[in-house]
């Protein structure tokens, strides 16, 4: 079956696919995407980002997060993660969600 990809970007809502597993070894994440039959290993920074995709979160915020954690331009961070969360959503390990709620 075919997925319709929406456009990632800074304003999405994004969280972890219920057609994923995880599992931590060490500092980093092995994740398996059902889907794609395939696995795949995160390092230490793409492992925290994992970790916290468990609920909504959009882009920004999680950015933003990680803007307080690293000492990196803001522009660099925001790049970063869009490339990996491209990669996770091209492998069908994330999916783009309506805007969390307020919680």
């Amino acid at each position: 079956m075919t997925r319709i990809r929406q456009l990632l970007s800074l304003s999405s809502a994004i969280r972890r696919s219920e057609n994923s597993l995880s599992a931590e070894v060490d500092d980093t994440v092995v994740l398996m995407s059902i889907q794609q039959g395939a696995y795949y290993s995160l390092d230490s920074i793409g492992a925290e980002i994992w970790r916290r995709l468990d609920r909504p979160m959009l882009v920004t915020e999680l950015c933003a997060i990680l803007k307080q954690e690293y000492d990196a331009e803001p522009t660099t961070i925001q790049r970063d993660v869009l490339a990996l969360l491209e990669s996770l959503d091209k492998e069908c390990l994330i999916e783009i969600v309506p805007e969390p709620t307020a919680r």
